[in-house]
C-alpha cells in the first residue's frame, strides 16, 4: 500500500511537493496557499532546489507551526471516521438508495431522478 500524500500532513509535519502529473500540481498549490510547505515545480527539481526547499520547509517557523496546526485540526476531525458515519447512515436509512443523506455538512444531499 503506498502511503498517502495527505499523512504528513496530518501528522503535522511540513511539506516538500514535487508535482508531477495529474492533480499533483493543485494539491502542491494548496499545500503552499495553506503555508504548510514548499512547493518545487517539476522543471526545477534539482538537488541544489530540493535541498534549499527543505531546509526552507524545516527552517521557517511560519511554515512548520501551519504545519502542526493542520496536524491538530486532522487529529479532531477524523475524515475516514465521518464517512463511515454518514456511510452507515446512508445504508440505515428507511430511504437508502436514493440520497437521503444528513450529516454534519448542512442540508440533506439531493435525490438523483
Amino acid at each position: 500500500m503506498k502511503p498517502h500524500r495527505a499523512l504528513p500532513i496530518a501528522s503535522g509535519c511540513a511539506v516538500v511537493a514535487c508535482p508531477a502529473i495529474g492533480d499533483m500540481n493543485e494539491n502542491a498549490a494548496r499545500l503552499d496557499w495553506a503555508g504548510a510547505g514548499v512547493r518545487v515545480p517539476r522543471r526545477f527539481t534539482t538537488q541544489r532546489v530540493l535541498r534549499l526547499a527543505v531546509e526552507r520547509a524545516l527552517g521557517e517557523p511560519s511554515i512548520r507551526e501551519r504545519a502542526r496546526e493542520l496536524g491538530r485540526w486532522a487529529q479532531k476531525h477524523d475524515s475516514g471516521a465521518v464517512a463511515a458515519r454518514l456511510i452507515e447512515q446512508l445504508g440505515e436509512s428507511p430511504r437508502a438508495g436514493n440520497g437521503a443523506l444528513t450529516g454534519p455538512f448542512s442540508q440533506p444531499l439531493s435525490e438523483t431522478k
